[in-house]
């Protein structure tokens, strides 16, 4: 929590899934969407593909402030993990877009050649919660130092 990397086993969660539920707000109304996500373990940088004509990409322009979750699907309580996230998202350009969106397709090939933008999560906290630890146990992690970390 002191800015430093975060946790190894928050990274081993992220990197060990590939769907986030994204979460926008237009200060009035919230909306989410899930989208494919590549993962970048030294930025922490996550990217997806969306076109900017849908609700998530246009409130993201407007209000670039997002959060995420990245869970498992587990019927056995003692069993749930799952990650919570905030940060800012962009829409990515120039060489950070080529290396990036090269990245993206070798993690989704089926991507290849979709046309729409790539964007960037730059997250600043990461909360992951494993009941595999004891009930509610909680690892968190802020890119920000004076950002008070909490339940």
């Amino acid at each position: 929590m002191d800015g430093g990397r975060p946790d190894s086993r928050i990274l081993d969660f992220i990197r060990s899934h590939h769907v986030m539920a994204l979460a926008v707000t237009d200060g009035e109304e919230p909306w989410s969407a899930p989208v494919f996500y590549s993962f970048d373990p030294v930025t922490l940088n996550f990217y997806f593909l969306t076109f900017e004509e849908t609700r998530h990409a246009a409130t993201a322009f407007a209000n670039p402030q997002v959060s995420a979750s990245i869970f498992d699907q587990q019927r056995s309580i003692p069993d749930v993990r799952g990650l919570q996230l905030s940060g800012l998202a962009e829409w990515v350009v120039g060489e950070e877009a080529l290396v990036a969106r090269a990245a993206y397709d070798e993690f989704f090939p089926e991507a290849r050649g979709m046309a729409a933008p790539l964007w960037r999560i730059e997250p600043f906290y990461f909360k992951l919660t494993d009941n595999r630890l004891g009930f509610g146990a909680k690892i968190e992690w802020s890119r920000r130092l004076n950002m008070p970390i909490g339940s």
